[in-house]
């Protein structure tokens, strides 16, 4: 487990009060012309699972990604029952999303900003 990982993993209950303190609509507020409705929604970095049980309410069926064990563990919790599938995957490889073979029409890509340096972000989408 990388250390980065292990922070949000350690300290997700932390992790997952701080990112539910803040409803969807607000923190997607500049782009609510395209929220996804029935849509498939991926996830990476899925957290507490806020976004991807918000995306469920709407009929969306969500591909949440999270690599830090308990924080994937709460976000379960709250989207049980919801269509939502977890996997302990994580950048820059996605092996466990890529065996799926989907294809998504939204994709939530959290702390970007912190990734950015490794990849470009047409890397990200080459597969």
């Amino acid at each position: 487990m990388s250390k980065n990982v292990e922070i949000y993993h350690l300290g997700a209950a932390l992790f997952a009060a701080q990112y539910d303190a803040l409803h969807f609509e607000q923190v997607h507020a500049s782009w609510q012309q395209y929220w996804p409705k029935e849509h498939m929604v991926l996830d990476i970095g899925a957290g507490s699972g806020r976004d991807a049980l918000w995306c469920a309410k709407q009929g969306c069926q969500v591909v949440a990604v999270e690599p830090a064990g308990d924080l994937r563990k709460l976000g379960q919790l709250k989207t049980a029952g919801f269509a939502v599938q977890w996997l302990d995957d994580s950048l820059s490889e996605l092996k466990a999303c890529y065996q799926l073979n989907l294809q998504f029409n939204t994709i939530f890509l959290a702390q970007f900003g912190c990734i950015s340096h490794l990849m470009s972000a047409n890397a990200l989408f080459e597969k």
